[in-house]
């Protein structure tokens, strides 16, 4: 999923939620329509060949709850935006088709429960979990478990 622009979120509720003239658009619909449209502005997909470079420093926007991170280069430095208390990320890393293992580099502002990754393999995939306890770096806890299998 994509993060939707302003413009593409008026066209798709333009198409789901028409004029209703006819008594066709049940509530269930909007609902779903709604449903839909929140679950888009809060989901933020990053994929590196998309553009953004991995062979270096990496910013997370706090502001998006959830977030899936396709590596096709090493990290150096992962770091945060949008800061606040009680801001909550969590973040499914995966390795893109090459399959190689992949090096991470957190903030060394973070703290950790458990051990602090320093890489990922080509056969796992990665779940990093961030609670800001202020509006600094180093008010970020953070913890980092392997899921396995990543094919």
């Amino acid at each position: 999923m994509t993060i939707k622009t302003l413009a593409d979120l008026r066209t798709e509720f333009n198409t789901n939620i028409a004029d209703n003239t006819t008594g066709d658009i049940s509530p269930e619909d909007i609902r779903n329509a709604i449903t839909n449209t929140v679950d888009s502005m809060s989901y933020q997909d990053i994929n590196t060949s998309g553009g953004l470079d991995f062979d270096g420093a990496l910013v997370i926007d706090l502001n998006h709850p959830v977030q899936t991170l396709s590596l096709d280069g090493h990290v150096t430095d992962i770091t945060t935006e949008g800061r606040s208390a009680s801001k909550n990320k969590s973040v499914k890393v995966l390795l893109d088709s090459n399959g190689a293992d992949r090096n991470l580099a957190f903030s060394s502002s973070w703290e950790w429960i458990g051990t602090k990754p320093s890489g990922i393999s080509n056969t796992d995939k990665g779940l990093l979990t961030m609670t800001n306890f202020g509006s600094a770096e180093t008010d970020i806890v953070a913890a980092y478990q392997v899921l396995g299998d990543g094919s």
